[in-house]
């Protein structure tokens, strides 16, 4: 089980097309919300992101695009390239991994899609965190968001709204510094910054990657003695758009 919770695209200090081809802001592949996203007037723009000081990346996550491939090329200082992929055949919310490269001051993207214009809803990039493994029977269920209202006569009537996957998964059987790095995950996104999950790793044809946030108001964390010290934790996950 992954999860991407710190998105470095943040703090870049230039994110724009290489040539001026952007319908709608750059800027809005970092608003969280996937009904804001960047929009593209060429179906095969280039996107240069700038840093003041040096990264490490290892994954890409993209939600609500519509990209057929994606070209990555991680630059040092003086502009050599360091990292080139092309990762295709993407899920609609997807975790792309790199191998780990550090010293990227510039990242060169090209996209292409098969419709009229490139569309991303929300992308981050950085290094995911392997969080311990999770219970095998953690609860997982569809949350249904409409409003429905039963008349008397035994009709229905609502609206639509959304169906959101969610995951609760429990750890059991870690060690203090687990707890810590998992505290540092609930504090650093708390309850309404967005995520990227990957339950399965490598098995997206069975459970794809979600993007998501922390549903909670209180993380259930403890611990207990088995001939050393273990502790156990909780978190709930929802699917966000």
């Amino acid at each position: 089980m992954n999860i991407l919770y710190v998105n470095v695209l943040e703090t870049a200090t230039t994110i724009a097309p290489s040539s001026q081809n952007s319908h709608f802001n750059v800027g809005n592949m970092l608003v969280s919300s996937l009904r804001i996203p960047y929009r593209s007037v060429v179906t095969n723009p280039n996107i240069v992101i700038d840093f003041a000081t040096a990264k490490t990346f290892d994954c890409i996550g993209l939600a609500g695009h519509n990209l057929a491939t994606l070209r990555c090329r991680l630059l040092d200082a003086s502009d050599a390239v360091l990292h080139d992929e092309t990762f295709t055949d993407l899920l609609s919310t997807d975790i792309l991994y790199l191998t780990s490269t550090s010293g990227v001051y510039k990242v060169w993207l090209n996209m292409t899609t098969l419709a009229d214009y490139v569309e991303i809803g929300y992308m981050s990039m950085g290094e995911f965190y392997h969080m311990p493994r999770p219970t095998f029977e953690y609860d997982e269920s569809l949350e249904i968001t409409n409003e429905v209202e039963q008349t008397k006569f035994g009709q229905s009537y609502g609206t639509d709204g959304v169906v959101l996957q969610t995951y609760s998964p429990d750890f059991t059987n870690i060690t203090r510094i687990q707890l810590a790095e998992i505290q540092t995950i609930v504090r650093t996104v708390r309850n309404y910054k967005p995520i990227f999950v990957d339950m399965t790793e490598d098995a997206h044809d069975f459970k794809p990657p979600l993007y998501a946030t922390l549903n909670m108001t209180t993380a259930s964390m403890s611990s207990y003695s088995h001939g050393v010290q273990r502790c156990v934790a909780s978190l709930v996950i929802r699917e966000t758009l």
